[in-house]
């Protein structure tokens, strides 16, 4: 018998072995118990004789130091019966002799290296063959027989390896051998991956991993964790892929090379690059330190792809091309496709179109001869991308097709969606609308899967931030197909796209607040739960507090504050999975035109729902008789106008450095005098177009992009219509089916408001009497402008904010007392925030300092009193996480802090912040503002707010507000819009 062996399928049974080292030079004959140890140059060739009888069995083995050998044993007859080699480690030849005799064993190195290594050679086993060796070496055999299939990766060549491997197996549980059985698992499941049926792969996966978790083998189970994972990834289960990786890391623990490079690979894909990067930087760490080169090969590779979505093209390429040059010295091939598709697409951008022509062909050249199928679908799409640049449109749909169907046959629903995107952009681009239109939906169809099927809520929103250029080919195909075809309803079915690329988080989040997501989980997950977010509201405290944030101490505790959300995210996650009505939670669908009509506006209502693109960007004006469409200008030029207005609006918060008050005033005397035409070219720009339906009582705005910052109240020269906004418009009605039927609240009115910040406050020279603080003293009006509802940059503690107390006792005058509520001074504590007892006021009214986290938004909040009656300090802040916990059913709840309707931006999701918390927790409206508002003007404001809708007029919120604000206009004092058109309303406008 004659068997060609590969350590990959015999380490495992001789790892155990100890050798002795003899200090004997070369000897030519080798005899059982009798170690050689020889130095071998890259040339040299050492030879030996066995004297061997037929029907025993032969285990030889050669351990090697800084040298890779092969051995070749022949029999005496001079042909080859049994080979082997490794690249490190042990080297071992096993076989059943055949005949008796002298054999000869031929020892040389695999590859010629200049310098010499050593190697240790001894016979392990050499006695009477057994039934068991037979089978043993018969499976040995197939394992081998099937590496070699597997080595063409063709979907032939690895069906046959299968059918090998299933030989192998059958063999392995005939001798019992489970390391032998998890092994061929394992191999199993790889052919399987490599011809894209994941389904399968995964099915041995796990069989394989049950076997390896029986003998407590922790590597072997955290490498085949990694591979579910990377399975999982493929098929766009994300949240499945994440739990894997996270069981991975409880195995092995952190400090595990593949599980922080797989981590990172996840979270890239995510769209979290901050997150990912933080992963592959510990990956690195672990790579350098076990010497494992391949490994910082890839870790490299996938830095430099961030740097790629930070926008540093020059960083990545360096990376790149200092990682290719390595791999060409090395002579190793298998990464290089992937690099030269990286430097390929940032040398298209950089506009050299020639070097990156040369890169995509030396891709693609490299993962034909490598039959890597994905190396060869992004090398082709990368071509059709650089051809349609170049007007090559046919040579082009050839690279699309080819590669598309590549990623078809692998089932890489991620690749084959940014291979339809860019064919879609090259059908539009040659006048094939209707096909692009049919393209780009094919590769919705795919974003749409994907995101469904990612668990944690703020993951999907970043995967969902990277495909918005998907939806925005969509509008873009939709609006020349309206042009061609005006009263073919393609308007309506733009309007129907812009719904579904947006607010599609808060859409979901709404949908699960009938779900009590607590009920039936076990107390120390809840308690977990508390724990967590307490650390939370701490850290994200401290980290508000401290003047410079880049130091040391505010890099620490921002990666703690990114740790503590990460684990948090998992309890939510946990509490999720064991949740069974969660799981039969049918997720919202976004409305179409008509589901608007019927289910949004009304006879008094039109709803202006815009959409910027970087070509055009477009505005919906829909009333209940019919809508209309209407193309604006592009992104830069509307977001252009937008910020020129937010920053006349806002000039008296901005702060110059070195400017006197004087030239304070004349700067803020200019911008009010170019805020007007500001406001007159934006309101032109977004509200002109649509001017035939502005006759309504009452304007919905769904606003995109910068439009987000714009009071459309400080637009419109008319005071007579209600104005609110909204992220979509089928977030409204889905807020409406959960508020229907709801009961009002018993009471009117719940105020916290002027906490206690800091132990020096005035106000402890009557807190032992428990009496409450004096009345204001007059405050000069210069330092009056000075103070706003901001957290005061830079100090210990936020300063007090005086005219809170004014504004709350004002509201709290309008109605009986019976009926409302009012804790000032040491009782606006965080408790008071929270109490359930919040629950029976229809509206609740929050007068303190705001805290925005634009990078984290759930780590933004409300501060409160941080110390009680006897200055001892207590938390006081009260973060996003805790607000979607609270059970808040009032009809309204009113922010009355700095920037309360801010948060991160986040790319089809909107501005996310305190108004979505609040959402969440039942309110059925928000009041809040867009900048750092003045106190005083402030206090004026909700006096005038509070008055117009709990007086003798009774108005809406909606109506109050606006009326609020229109007095305050006509009044010399305030009427600068800063002071009083900062305040929104969101949520439901009737």
């Amino acid at each position: 018998m004659k068997y060609k062996i590969h350590l990959s399928c015999l380490f495992c049974l001789v790892i155990g072995l100890v050798f002795s080292v003899s200090p004997a030079a070369a000897q030519d004959t080798l005899t059982p118990g009798q170690p050689v140890s020889r130095e071998l140059s890259g040339t040299d060739k050492h030879t030996y004789s066995l004297t061997l009888a037929a029907g025993q069995f032969l285990d030889l083995a050669a351990q090697q130091q800084g040298i890779s050998v092969q051995l070749n044993l022949t029999g005496p007859d001079g042909k080859s019966v049994a080979e082997a080699d490794s690249p490190h480690g042990l080297v071992s030849c096993r076989l059943i002799v055949a005949q008796s005799g002298v054999y000869q064993l031929e020892v040389s190195a695999t590859l010629p290296t200049p310098k010499p290594g050593r190697y240790e050679l001894k016979i392990t086993e050499l006695r009477p063959a057994t039934e068991r060796d037979a089978t043993i070496l018969a499976a040995e055999a197939c394992s081998v027989g099937a590496s070699q299939l597997m080595a063409p990766g063709t979907i032939a060549s690895l069906d046959l390896a299968i059918a090998k491997l299933q030989e192998a197996l059958a063999l392995w549980r005939i001798v019992g051998d489970r390391i032998g059985e998890a092994r061929e698992l394992n191999s199993i499941a790889r052919c399987y991956h490599l011809t894209g049926d994941r389904e399968h792969a995964l099915e041995f996966y796990r069989q394989a991993l049950e076997i390896y978790r029986a003998l407590d083998n922790r590597a072997a189970q955290t490498m085949l964790l990694n591979n579910m994972s990377l399975a999982y990834r493929e098929l766009g289960e994300m949240r499945q892929a994440l739990q894997i990786l996270e069981e991975a890391s409880a195995v092995q623990g952190r400090a595990n090379l593949l599980t922080q490079l797989s981590l990172g690979q996840t979270y890239a894909e995510l769209g979290e690059p901050q997150t990912a990067l933080s992963y592959y930087q510990q990956a690195l760490q672990l790579a350098k330190k076990a010497q494992n080169q391949p490994a910082v090969v890839r870790i490299n590779i996938a830095i430099g792809g961030i740097y790629e979505v930070f926008g540093d093209d020059a960083k990545a390429l360096s990376n790149y091309q200092e990682t290719l040059a390595y791999l060409q010295a090395t002579q190793s091939t298998v990464a290089q496709p992937k690099l030269f598709n990286c430097i390929g697409r940032i040398q298209q951008r950089l506009g050299a179109r020639g070097p990156a022509l040369a890169s995509f062909n030396e891709a693609l050249a490299f993962s034909r001869t490598l039959r890597n199928r994905p190396a060869q679908a992004a090398a082709l799409d990368n071509l059709g991308v650089l051809f349609s640049a170049e007007g090559k449109n046919e040579p082009a749909l050839a690279s699309f097709n080819e590669a598309l169907a590549l990623a078809q046959a692998t089932e890489d629903k991620r690749q084959e969606g940014d291979i339809l995107y860019h064919r879609a952009r090259l059908e539009r681009d040659t006048g094939r609308w209707e096909t692009a239109r049919d393209t780009i939906g094919e590769a919705l169809k795919i974003v749409e899967t994907l995101r469904a099927k990612i668990g944690a809520p703020t993951l999907r929103a970043s995967y969902f931030a990277t495909v918005q250029d998907y939806y925005e080919l969509a509008l873009d195909v939709t609006w020349r197909l309206h042009q061609k075809h005006p009263d073919s309803g393609y308007a309506a079915q733009g309007l129907a796209t812009s719904e579904q690329a947006k607010a599609r988080l808060l859409l979901e989040s709404l949908a699960e607040v009938r779900l009590n997501l607590r009920a039936g989980v076990a107390p120390e997950l809840l308690q977990k739960e508390k724990l967590l977010q307490q650390q939370l509201n701490v850290t994200a405290e401290r980290l508000g507090r401290l003047t410079d944030k880049q130091t040391a101490q505010g890099e620490a505790t921002r990666k703690e504050l990114n740790d503590l959300r990460h684990e948090y995210e998992k309890v939510l996650a946990q509490m999720r999975a064991a949740n069974p009505r969660y799981a039969a939670l049918t997720q919202p669908q976004p409305l179409t035109a008509t589901e608007i009509q019927r289910d949004v506006v009304d006879a008094e209502t039109v709803l202006l729902e815009y959409a910027l693109g970087a070509g055009q960007s477009y505005l919906w004006a829909v009333t209940s008789e019919g809508m209309a469409a209407y193309e604006l200008p592009n992104r830069a030029a509307v977001e252009a106008a937008a910020r020129r207005a937010y920053d006349l609006l806002t000039a008296r918060n901005k702060s110059v450095k070195f400017e006197t008050a004087n030239e304070k005033r004349v700067r803020i005397n200019q911008s009010d005098k170019d805020l007007p035409a500001a406001l007159a070219d934006l309101n032109q720009m977004v509200l002109g177009p649509a001017q035939a339906y502005l006759n309504k009582k009452r304007w919905l705005i769904v606003a995109d992009g910068a439009l987000q910052y714009i009071p459309f109240g400080a637009l419109s020269t008319a005071t007579g219509h209600e104005i609110v906004s909204l992220p979509s418009a089928s977030a409204l009605a889905v807020a409406r089916r959960e508020l229907a039927g709801r009961r009002p609240a018993p009471k009117d009115i719940a105020v916290i408001a002027d906490p206690v910040f800091a132990a020096n406050d005035s106000r402890f020279q009557t807190a032992t009497n428990h009496q409450v603080a004096p009345a204001l003293v007059a405050t000069r009006r210069d330092e009056v402008n000075s103070i706003r509802r901001s957290f005061g940059e830079g100090n210990e503690a936020p300063p007090r904010l005086p005219f809170t107390r004014r504004e709350a006792l004002a509201i709290g005058a309008l109605v009986p007392k019976n009926n409302s509520k009012v804790a000032l001074d040491f009782a606006a504590t965080h408790a008071a925030a929270t109490s359930d007892e919040l629950a029976n006021y229809r509206i609740i009214h929050f007068a303190t300092h705001g805290l925005i986290n634009t990078a984290q938004p759930e780590l933004s909040g409300l501060v409160f009193s941080l110390v009680d009656e006897r200055g001892r300090p207590q938390p006081g802040f009260l973060s996003t996480y805790e607000i979607y916990n609270l059970k808040l059913p009032a009809d309204l709840v009113v922010l009355s802090a700095c920037r309360t309707g801010l948060g991160k931006e986040i790319r089809g999701e909107g501005l996310v912040g305190l108004t979505r918390g609040f959402m969440y927790a039942g309110a059925a409206r928000v009041a809040v503002s867009l900048w750092d508002v003045n106190d005083a003007a402030t206090a004026e404001l909700m006096s005038r707010f509070y008055r117009k809708m709990l007086g003798p007029e009774k108005l809406s919120p909606a109506a109050a507000l606006r009326a609020a604000q229109a007095s305050m206009a006509t009044d010399k004092r305030w009427a600068a819009p800063y002071y009083w058109a900062g305040f929104i309303l969101q949520g439901e406008p009737r």
